[in-house]
Parts: structure tokens; sequence; C-alpha cells
């Protein structure tokens, strides 16, 4: 993909986001979204709710209805099925969402418009990217540029690493990976390096020339009581692969080793 194609890119992705706002896209309902239900020819029924904590709600007539979990068109047959045994003949129901609040992530970094936003249906790394308007102008050539996705249920909390240029320049779409609720995306700056895992703040910190591991460590306010210190891992790129080292920060508490110099974009 050349780079005069990223703008059409984008576009597209804005234009198949609206087509799913407009509920033609089933999206899984869950606590804190705003749902509208109407019953057709009955409007004495109609009404407009928010999916409480536990991802149920009250109807006039069938009482409590699980919402979470279901898609929208399945929470329609519900209630046309639960109307319709014992209180109306053949109800019609819609739903439509009216808010999305239930599924979010945050994307930090080189973007136009960093911030939280809703997922209203499947996404990927590109949906997100242009929901925040694209990449800041400053580095949207940059070749250096990667993203992180921080995601919680990830064994040892490591991030996912994406080369951005491969993607949204050359085209690799292999890497556009599926975005998840309560994801963290980071887009690198390249004067930047992060800290992930078992550490007290972790995230983007500025590159200081000189800055070593321990005092990375120290302004990231120090590790937890879970990390496993004798197996400290820093991704480095290094021309077209990322290189692995491992650091035991035990001995080097110790002086038996050496502490160890990063640089910029060390994760």
């Amino acid at each position: 993909m050349k780079l005069k194609n990223l703008t059409l890119l984008l576009i597209f992705v804005i234009f198949i986001d609206l087509y799913a706002q407009s509920g033609k896209v089933d999206y899984l309902l869950g606590p804190g979204d705003l749902i509208d239900i109407k019953v057709w020819q009955h409007p004495d029924l109609d009404r407009t709710l928010r999916i409480n904590e536990n991802g149920t709600f009250q109807f006039p007539l069938i009482g409590t209805v699980i919402a979470k979990g279901k898609s929208v068109s399945e929470l329609e047959k519900e209630i046309q099925e639960r109307l319709g045994k014992d209180y109306i003949v053949n109800p019609y129901v819609t739903v439509v969402v009216k808010e999305y609040n239930s599924k979010k992530v945050s994307i930090l970094g080189e973007v136009v418009s960093p911030g939280i936003y809703y997922l209203n249906k499947k996404s990927y790394l590109v949906d997100i990217i242009a929901k925040a308007g694209g990449i800041s102008p400053k580095y949207n050539q940059s070749k250096q540029l990667k993203v992180l996705i921080k995601r919680e249920n990830i064994e040892k909390e490591e991030p996912i690493i994406i080369d951005l240029y491969k993607l949204l320049v050359e085209g690799d779409m292999s890497l556009n990976v599926e975005i998840k609720p309560d994801d963290v995306i980071y887009v690198q700056a390249p004067e930047n390096y992060y800290i992930f895992g078992e550490i007290k703040k972790p995230g983007a910190y500025p590159y200081d020339k000189g800055i070593t591991l321990l005092k990375a460590i120290a302004l990231a306010e120090g590790i937890t009581e879970r990390a496993q210190v004798n197996k400290i891992k820093i991704i480095r790129k290094v021309g077209n692969k990322d290189k692995i080292f491992i650091f035991n920060l035990k001995k080097a508490l110790k002086g038996e080793i050496e502490d160890f110099n990063i640089k910029p974009m060390d994760i």
C-alpha cells in the first residue's frame, strides 16, 4: 500500500464504522449500554433502559431480562418470545443501542486524538487508529513507529507489538490485529521507551541519554511483589527483527553484573 492510499483506507474504515452504528451489525450487549426497546402497536411498553452492572434490566410484564453477552437480534427474539407466550399475540420488538458504554479501549501516544473509545462492533487496530483521527502528522511517515497493545488477559502481561509502518504504509494486513475490550494501545514515539508488566507505574517514558534499566525501574516507582526479578525481558528493534535480552535484576542490585543501558523505543 502506498502512502497516498492511507487516507482512503481510513475513510473506508470510518464508513464501515458508521454502517455498524446504523444497527446493521450485531453487537454483544453489556453493562452500561443504553438501549431503546419498542413493541409494535404497544407504545405503552416502549422503554429506554440502561443495562445494569449485573447485565440485566427489568421490562414490563416479563420482569428480569438478561442482556449481557446477547446480540441485539438475540435480545429482540427473547423479548418477543416471552411477550408472545402469555401476553401479546405475535409481538414485534425492535432494539436499538443508543449508547455503547460496556466495551472500551484506550489509545495513547502519537495519534491526533488520544483517549478512550467505545467498541460498537468487532474492531481491529486500524479501526481504532481511525477513530483517534489517524497518526500524528509528525510521525505518519516514520519507519520507526510501533504500536504496543497492553491486554490484561495475556499471560505475564506482555504487550503485543505491531510494526505500524508495515501495517499502514506497506499494507501488511496480517498485522491488523483484533482489538479487545479494555485494551490499552500505545502508538510509540521514537524518542520514548516503554515499561510494562509487574511494575507499579507502567507506560511510556521519555528517553534521556544514559538511562539504565535500574533508573527506569525507579522512575516507574519500582517492581511489584509478583515480579520475577531474575527474568526481566528487554525487547529491542535491531534491523528488521526484535532482539530479546534477559536481565537479572537481583544480581545487578548485588553488584554482580553491570546495569543495562536503555535505548529509545526499548520495551
